[in-house]
């Protein structure tokens, strides 16, 4: 049981260091190809959304026990409850987004100042990778919970591979918009690869049961990332 603790807590580090890793070299790939006014575009645009961080992360982490508290729950609940946390989730921050995409100029200028009109220019796609990445938090969370650390750091690791491949198009091509646009597509394309991906586990009885016992420190985890996430976003 040790050994598959220590095995979920490897994963999970790994991912962390390579989802962090990747987002923020692509930051630095805007600052250093294209201009520092990008650079300040998306962090504008990512403090505008910070809201939805706050939502996703608590979804995850509400999720991710739920899960790991019931190990003898039918699969068929597992699977409604991943559809339900995305849809919910993917429908609130939809909200919230559409929210900001009507913003009159001059509460933008007012919120953000003279880097409001950076953050306009890629505040769309921003708001899409919002979006998709909420619908794929339910297989995630539940893909947590189950212990399956290890097939979700798999497809971290393809996500790893196609920011690679489109920043480095997007960012050559279209600067800080092409960056943008480079995660929207990325995450756009993970959503049904999560979904598959859970529904392989589900059909297959994959689990561990060990996997409850770190899942104090994956939320702890999870909410220590989300502070680093805010603190990073503010301009």
């Amino acid at each position: 049981m040790r050994r598959e603790r220590s095995e979920l807590s490897g994963y999970l580090g790994i991912e962390y260091l390579l989802t962090m890793g990747i987002a923020q070299a692509g930051i630095l790939m805007v600052g250093c190809v294209a201009s520092q006014a990008g650079v300040g575009a998306i962090r504008a645009a990512q403090v505008l959304l910070g809201p939805t961080n706050v939502i996703g992360s608590a979804a995850m982490v509400f999720t991710t026990t739920e899960v790991a508290r019931r190990p003898d729950a039918p699969q068929r609940d597992r699977w409604r409850l991943a559809a339900a946390i995305s849809g919910g989730l993917a429908t609130t921050i939809a909200l919230y987004v559409g929210i900001l995409l009507v913003m009159p100029d001059s509460i933008g200028r007012h919120l953000l100042g003279d880097t409001w009109s950076g953050a306009a220019s890629v505040l769309t796609p921003l708001c899409v990778v919002g979006v998709a990445a909420s619908l794929g938090a339910g297989p995630v969370a539940t893909l947590y919970g189950l212990g399956l650390a290890r097939a979700t750091l798999h497809l971290n690791v393809l996500r790893a591979v196609f920011n690679i491949v489109f920043l480095s198009i997007g960012v050559a091509h279209w600067g800080a918009l092409g960056a943008a646009w480079a995660l929207a597509i990325t995450e756009m394309l993970l959503v049904p690869v999560w979904f598959v991906r859970l529904r392989i586990a589900l059909a297959r009885g994959e689990e561990k049961r060990s996997a409850q016992a770190p899942i104090d420190r994956l939320a702890e985890q999870q909410r220590e990332n989300l502070s680093l996430a805010l603190i990073e976003e503010r301009p």
